[in-house]
């Protein structure tokens, strides 16, 4: 996979910094605290994950989170990792649920998943149990290198 870095920590503040992926997804910084997750992650894997991003100093897959609600799809394991390194902003890219690019299955045969499910759970803060949702994109995210000093960066 192409790598592509994000390296523009004079971009405006609002935005942060913007990325274009050679599969045309659009990469934006947004602020840690303004993302609505919808499904629990596990504590220990979040944990081993936010190492990992300590030692390279870098992310190196963005966030998928629903445009208009601002509802995390798919990154909830990468948010609570960023979450304990302290960062104030994430790699986002912003999709539609009608972007045809977007698609939700369940990991669990025993939960039919929905957006409306999705939506509901991020809205009210009633988590659904981890691994109960899986948001897929095609084509697939890019890998990214985005440097953890501009996350933490006011």
């Amino acid at each position: 996979m192409k790598r592509m870095e994000i390296n523009s920590p004079d971009a405006p503040k609002n935005t942060r910094a913007i990325k274009t992926m050679s599969n045309g997804y659009v990469v934006k910084l947004l602020p840690l605290g303004e993302l609505r997750p919808h499904e629990e992650h596990d504590h220990d894997s979040a944990l081993q994950l936010s190492r990992l991003m300590a030692m390279d100093g870098y992310v190196s897959r963005p966030v998928v989170v629903e445009e208009r609600t601002l509802t995390l799809l798919d990154g909830h394991h990468r948010v609570a990792a960023l979450t304990i390194l302290g960062c104030k902003f994430v790699p986002s890219v912003l999709l539609s649920y009608e972007d045809p690019r977007v698609y939700l299955d369940g990991w669990r045969s025993d939960v039919a998943v929905d957006r409306d499910m999705v939506l509901a759970a991020a809205s009210r803060g009633y988590l659904l149990p981890k691994k109960t949702t899986r948001h897929q994109l095609s084509p697939d995210l890019d890998q990214i290198k985005v440097e953890l000093a501009l996350l933490n960066s006011d």
